[in-house]
Order: structure tokens, then C-alpha cells, then sequence
């Protein structure tokens, strides 16, 4: 399980210059902690049914094609599960 960051850690961390990343789940909308650095991850695409729009500083990346489509207003980086110049089928016959 990921360590949760107190406000102590936070505020030593800030206090050195360096800006700690908070993780959201699929479950949690927007960036309720205020923080700069976020990450929002979404195994479904039940976060994006729920979170419409997205900031444009937010980049999103998804294995979705779709959701290229649907929020190609910010940066959105497509990657595809598998990739099929490894991973294939065997020959048959």
C-alpha cells in the first residue's frame, strides 16, 4: 500500500523545494488536496464517465483511442495494452 504523506512530511518536502505528486483513485473527482502535482488513475473508463471536463494543464493517458476523441482538447497520450509487433500469435500451418 502506498504511504499516505503527512503535513509534516509535506511541509519539510515543500520547504526543500520539492513539490510532492498526490495519486487519486478512479473514485475520488477533481483534486480535492489542492495539490500541483497530481495524478489521477483510472483502470475503466468509469472516471471519465463521471469527470467530464479536465483541466488543460492535465495531461491524460489512457489505452482508450477514444478518449483521444472525446478530450483531445489537452494533451492526451494514446497507448495501446499490448503492443503486436511482440506480442502475437504463433504462425499456423
Amino acid at each position: 500500500m502506498t504511504p499516505v504523506l503527512t503535513t509534516e512530511e509535506n511541509g519539510f518536502y515543500l520547504s526543500e523545494g520539492i513539490e510532492p505528486i498526490v495519486i487519486y483513485s478512479e473514485l475520488v473527482l477533481g483534486n480535492p488536496l489542492n495539490f500541483k502535482r497530481v495524478v489521477a488513475t483510472s483502470c475503466t473508463r468509469r472516471r471519465l464517465r463521471r469527470q467530464k471536463r479536465f483541466p488543460e494543464s492535465d495531461m491524460i493517458i489512457s489505452y482508450y483511442e477514444e478518449i483521444q476523441r472525446d478530450y483531445g482538447s489537452g494533451d492526451v497520450l494514446t497507448l495501446p495494452a499490448v503492443d503486436p509487433a511482440i506480442f502475437y500469435p504463433p504462425a499456423t500451418g
